[in-house]
């Protein structure tokens, strides 16, 4: 088993690592942007500290079904992340088409499909609606994302998928703030 800094874990739950010296660990809200060619991965704890952030990436030689086994094997951690609350994944983009929209449709399904076999429940956010939450405008260059996400929260990405994750899990963080 490995251990992450702040509790995550990837392999199994152990109950030791999951608690602190006064009771279990405060929820975990986690973004997810998914795509092929920069997967984003923010996990925040309940007062929005990042406890990891992460870009995941495919080889874009392999077929479609062979990038998704590979980007699996880099986010098959997150069912197990010691006090799991909320999943946020940005939806896909209807404005795409062609073959790349039914490749971000498999991995978007396979993702799903994924959380689901592993009983871990999730909100699909779509793209509009966390540009809004961000920018409070339903469409914007991804540079304005970076910007408002430094404005709004102080904190600084320099990749656009990395800030949308984070947008997702602060997101994720208020609402959970909202009805507790």
């Amino acid at each position: 088993m490995e251990k992450i800094k702040g509790g995550v874990i990837r392999g199994k739950q152990d109950e030791i690592t999951c608690q602190q010296k006064n009771g279990f660990r405060d929820p975990m809200f986690v973004g997810l942007d998914p795509s092929f060619n920069e997967f984003g991965i923010v996990v925040l704890d309940q007062k929005a500290n990042i406890i990891e952030q992460k870009i995941i990436t495919s080889d874009s030689n392999l077929d479609a079904d062979e990038r998704i086994i590979q980007l699996e094997n880099s986010f098959k951690f997150i069912p197990m992340i010691c006090s799991l609350c909320s999943i946020y994944i940005e939806g896909p983009s209807f404005s795409s088409n062609g073959q790349f929209s039914l490749q971000m449709g498999a991995l978007h399904y396979y993702l799903r499909i994924f959380l689901i076999k592993n009983k871990t429940e999730f909100k699909i956010i779509a793209p509009g609606n966390l540009k809004k939450f961000v920018t409070g405008k339903g469409n914007c260059k991804k540079e304005l994302i970076l910007l408002k996400v430094f404005k709004k929260w102080g904190v600084e990405f320099d990749n656009n998928n990395l800030a949308d994750a984070y947008s997702l899990a602060r997101m994720a963080l208020e609402e959970y703030k909202n009805v507790n």
